[in-house]
């Protein structure tokens, strides 16, 4: 019987310490803005109706619009980066000699101020 109890233990801390390391794990990748994000969200969800027609509601709206802006901003980087390596380290580059099946695919290109270029005349 204490054999079982000792094994049902053991199970129970290993699953917690695998919900704290989850946890730890989703807390580290949080940059500043999703937990300024998260802040406001919180504080904003207790508002009433009245509240939100006042100059701080209104404000806390504006400060979520461009929390989610920078949020949206920090992922595009971080997206582009991770397209950078996957080209870069793709087997199936088309080579030099070769016509793409899809000329077009890589019309579009970003630069550093996240605005969107195109690489051909129009």
């Amino acid at each position: 019987m204490d054999k079982k109890l000792n094994s049902i233990k053991l199970i129970v801390e290993d699953i917690q310490n695998q919900v704290i390391n989850k946890n730890n794990y989703l807390e580290s990748i949080k940059s500043e803005n999703i937990k300024k994000l998260s802040k406001i969200i919180e504080k904003s969800n207790t508002y009433s109706t009245r509240e939100w027609t006042t100059g701080y509601g209104i404000k806390n709206t504006q400060d979520r619009i461009n929390l989610l802006f920078k949020i949206i901003l920090e992922q595009n980087k971080r997206i582009a980066k991770l397209e950078e390596i996957i080209n870069s380290t793709s087997i199936y580059k088309s080579s030099p000699n070769t016509q793409d099946d899809n000329p077009d695919l890589h019309a579009l290109t970003y630069c550093d101020n996240n605005t969107l270029h195109y690489s051909k005349a129009l």
